[in-house]
């Protein structure tokens, strides 16, 4: 079978060893990434339910999962083992769909977050007697969490491609296994042959050969 390419010109192998390790690294960012928004309480403020509170908890624990399923992806795509690549797509699958629920919610609790925080500034402006136009004192949600939420949104996109890739992967190696597998049965088969030959025994035909 021909070499399967992704990109255009990358290997489909190569592709998506690199896929794997940017997995590792992309887990290991947010990861640490929702741990400082946790402690800053960036996007996420404190005094929401309990449920919303611990989506970011739920988000940070499931960017580590990635980095261990991509690094989990790294070893089988290295080693080649077909059945464990099905293994890898399908945990990235899941991941993937799991996650994307999680930048919904994020977004959702974030915005309900940064009301709050609003509603919070423009009460303590109120009550420190100040008139006129305060706008420019309040701000409903800090760059550092437009920032944060931003990212998340251009990796999912990335995601996608990414996901795609390891499938196209899947069936490859699976289709590759079954190439090898045919090679093997035939060494195998015309061992058996030269075997008899060897031993003196009269030449099975089958339905195959004149």
């Amino acid at each position: 079978m021909g070499r399967a390419t992704c990109c255009l010109v990358i290997p489909i192998h190569a592709a998506a060893i690199v896929i794997s390790v940017l997995g590792v690294i992309a887990g290991g960012v947010f990861g640490v990434g929702y741990a400082v928004n946790i402690y800053r309480a960036t996007v996420f403020i404190s005094g929401l339910d309990k449920s919303l509170t611990a989506i970011p908890y739920v988000g940070m624990v499931s960017w580590m999962a990635l980095a261990v399923i991509s690094f989990f992806g790294l070893i089988v795509c290295w080693m080649q083992r077909a059945k464990l690549v099905a293994v890898y797509f399908w945990l990235l699958l899941a991941h993937y769909i799991v996650d994307l629920g999680l930048l919904v919610a994020n977004i959702l609790v974030a915005n309900k977050s940064a009301i709050q925080t609003l509603d919070a500034c423009q009460a303590s402006i109120h009550q420190a007697g100040l008139t006129g136009d305060t706008s420019s004192l309040c701000k409903s949600m800090s760059v550092d969490a437009v920032l944060f939420l931003s990212a998340l949104g251009v990796f999912k996109l990335i995601a996608t491609y990414t996901t795609f890739v390891i499938f196209k992967y899947k069936r490859y190696s699976a289709s590759l296994a079954v190439d090898r597998a045919t090679i093997e049965a035939t060494k195998q088969q015309q061992g058996t042959y030269e075997q008899q030959l060897d031993n003196g025994e009269p030449r099975t035909w089958s339905t195959f050969e004149d």
